[in-house]
């Protein structure tokens, strides 16, 4: 009886081997590839079996071969031990389908139109009863020669002399000035599959000439050679004028002022305009009978000197019209009147610009404004008030629609006092306050003396890097924080010297860069305030990782960045390099679930025998011990 056990478990656990009569494998992937370049091996199955695990053993050289990548296609896990690819698919799946995928690089070891194998030895595939043998398969790849990419110069020369001080990695000479109409260029390739453009005669203009020798390397990349040449031009520069005259009207004429203003009546049609160049090689246009007509005109009196360069005298004259105007009134778009209630301005109807100062807890202002015209319509554009410059305008729009606008600069203080760098270790000498904010340009470091001050006085620092009137970043120390910090470089940059690692950890997924220039530890409680509005809606949540570039990984330290107005904010005790993006990076985990589930769907069967043995055992014990009933038991 236990043999017969111990057979029945061991026909269960061990799958019945039979060689392949109806699974076909097969591998697509290319045949040929350049060195370094990355290329796919794709294994597929085509059978009436339903497969769940397929196994072989992968062979190549890994001299010439790296994998990069592996994984598991159409529901299939794939697990790699050594040599020995498994894949598994608890379902498992029949047909035509591909069940692997493996992906290679070419290393540099690979000489050009050398080949090496990719093998796939001691095949097997399962099913739910059976395992089936299949033959060896492979696959030859051969590199071939890539383009070439040189586009460098091994010669140039200018009229049969050598550059001075050419190399070949230089691409921007300055011959200086040549009193000549023209050189003669030559250059020759480093490459003799390149191709040279822009030698052979040229022509110089007078004055400054930029030219330009183009290499375009044999796959099509292309580096220019510029060079810089002035011609000696010995023409007269001179495009003053020495004397300007308006006829029946007076102007202070100097050659030096090029623009002059004039108001004449509207009974005068036409101006005569005479002028004499201070060069006689030089031409004059725009003078002689100018035409005027109502309001504004521009008389323009072009001087050109020998040498073709222009200077352009304008004469701006207004012609009044009938009734004496200088501009065309529409009353119909202007205001009869504009009330900013609790502020006094000096209202004037053809004044269309104001400003004003208002007190930092003014949040908005209540205007009252009426069009002259009742039938023109008043529309007030931005009444929300902020800290600094605030503007409102007033449409006022005519049943034509044409349209006039009056503005009004509302300055609005702020209760944080603003100093510059420069001045912010003396501004704090005398400062009795708990907050101020320090403005930063190109260089910004704050010092050991300053942090000492900051922490002495025990204030919190804001400092923000503006771009025109938006916060570009923005950075808040306290003061009881700074701890023994010798000093802090607060530049943030664009760009970084990993991007090209970074991008491909990310596989080029998108992220704003964070560039510290500070590197190593920050006060405790340091907040970091930058603006992504370009990049990311308010309310998106981003995820903020430092990039750890001794060990070329990205750490998350922050999974919970949301964007608000614009910005993403978030504490720091240390500043290198970091990235902000939405994407999620993890480690690849592996998992052997179907394979713990098919151990244990055994283990349970097995242990169901043994007790079906044991409990017949007992029962049959059971029944040797226990008496019968009969007279001797009194």
């Amino acid at each position: 009886m236990k043999k017969l056990i111990a057979i029945l478990i061991f026909l269960f656990l061990i799958p019945t081997l039979k060689a392949n009569t109806n699974i076909q494998v097969s591998i697509e992937a290319a045949r040929d590839v350049n060195v370094g370049a990355t290329f796919d091996v794709i294994i597929s199955l085509n059978t009436n079996q339903t497969i769940l695990s397929f196994e072989t053993n992968l062979i190549y050289d890994e001299n010439k071969l790296e994998l990069r990548d592996y994984s598991g296609i159409n529901g299939f896990f794939l697990t790699k031990s050594n040599n020995k690819l498994t894949a598994t698919n608890s379902s498992g799946r029949t047909g035509d389908f591909q069940i692997i995928k493996l992906t290679f690089k070419a290393l540099e070891n690979f000489t050009a139109g050398e080949g090496s194998v990719i093998e796939f030895k001691n095949i097997k595939a399962s099913t739910q009863t059976e395992q089936f043998n299949i033959e060896d398969i492979s696959r030859t790849i051969t590199v071939v020669l890539p383009k070439s990419s040189n586009n460098k110069l091994k010669s140039l020369s200018i009229d049969g002399s050598s550059i001075a001080n050419f190399s070949p990695s230089t691409t921007t000479y300055n011959l200086g000035t040549l009193n000549k109409s023209s050189i003669t260029i030559a250059a020759e390739a480093d490459d003799n599959k390149a191709t040279v453009y822009g030698t052979g005669v040229r022509q110089l203009n007078y004055g400054k000439n930029t030219l330009s020798v183009d290499i375009v390397a044999e796959n099509g990349v292309k580096t220019s050679y510029i060079i810089h040449v002035e011609r000696f031009d010995p023409r007269s520069t001179n495009n003053f004028l020495s004397n300007l005259n308006i006829s029946s009207q007076s102007i202070n004429f100097n050659k030096n002022i090029l623009n002059y203003d004039l108001i004449v009546e509207n009974e005068i049609k036409v101006l005569f305009i005479s002028a004499v160049a201070e060069d006689n090689k030089a031409t004059i246009t725009g003078i002689g009978n100018q035409n005027l007509k109502v309001y504004e005109n521009k008389i323009e009196i072009v001087v050109t000197a020998e040498n073709g360069a222009k200077k352009t005298y304008t004469v701006n004259v207004i012609r009044k019209d009938e009734y004496g105007n200088t501009k065309k009134v529409n009353q119909s778009t202007m205001l009869e009147n504009l009330n900013l209630i609790g502020i006094e301005i000096l209202f004037d109807p053809n004044r269309t610009n104001y400003t004003v100062i208002v007190d930092k807890g003014i949040t908005n202002i209540e205007i009252e404004a009426d069009a002259l015209d009742k039938n023109s319509k008043v529309k007030i554009i931005n009444n929300d008030l902020e800290v600094g410059d605030n503007e409102i305008i007033i449409e006022v729009t005519d049943e034509d629609g044409d349209k006039t606008e009056y503005k009004i600069n509302v300055i609005k203080e702020s209760d944080v006092p603003i100093v510059k760098l420069n001045d912010a270790l003396k501004f704090l000498e005398t400062f009795e306050d708990d907050i101020f904010e320090i403005i930063i340009e190109n260089e910004a470091l704050l010092k050991k003396e300053l942090l000492e001050k900051i922490k002495e006085k025990n204030v919190t620092v804001i400092v923000t890097k503006y771009h025109e009137s938006r916060v570009v970043y923005q950075w808040t120390f306290l003061g009881s924080r700074i701890g023994d910090i010798e000093e802090i470089n607060v530049i943030v940059l664009e760009g970084s010297e990993y991007m090209r690692e970074i991008n491909l950890i990310t596989n080029f997924a998108k992220f704003i860069n964070l560039n510290f220039q500070h590197s190593g530890k920050l006060p405790d409680y340091t907040t970091f305030k930058t603006y992504v509005g370009d990049d990311y809606e308010d309310g998106s949540i981003l995820k903020l990782y430092y990039y750890n570039a001794e060990e070329d990984k990205l750490e998350m330290k922050n999974n919970n960045v949301i964007v608000h107005e614009g910005y993403a904010t978030f504490t720091m005790d240390h500043a290198s390099e970091y990235i902000l993006t939405q994407a999620l990076f993890e480690e690849e985990k592996e998992s052997n679930l179907f394979w713990i589930l098919i151990i244990s769907s055994q283990v349970i069967i097995v242990g169901a025998i043994v007790f079906y043995v044991i409990s017949k055992k007992r029962k049959k014990l059971n029944k040797e011990v226990i008496p019968t009933d009969s007279g001797d038991a009194s």
